[in-house]
């Protein structure tokens, strides 16, 4: 079985932070997992820039409408009843 849970270092101790359904004297293995004050970055650093640079070049949504109704062909009579 394996289970992730917090604890908190004191005094020398790993001190869990929820009961354990362990038995007495039972031997586990730990993984430590430091936590930071600041969110993991999940994305690649130079990929998250790439994005920047892409948005700031990018038309904007309304040029992108008019350009693409702009290449739209309209027949002279297409909205006439």
């Amino acid at each position: 079985m394996s289970k992730q849970i917090e604890a908190i270092y004191e005094n020398g101790v790993l001190r869990p932070l929820e009961p354990l359904s362990l038995d007495e004297h039972q031997r586990v293995t730990i993984t430590i997992a430091e936590e930071s004050g600041e969110a993991e970055d999940l994305f690649d650093p130079a990929f998250t820039q790439w994005c920047v640079e892409q948005s700031r070049n990018a038309p904007s949504l309304g040029d992108r409408v008019i350009q693409f109704s702009n290449a739209i062909p309209m027949r002279a009579n297409a909205c006439a009843g």
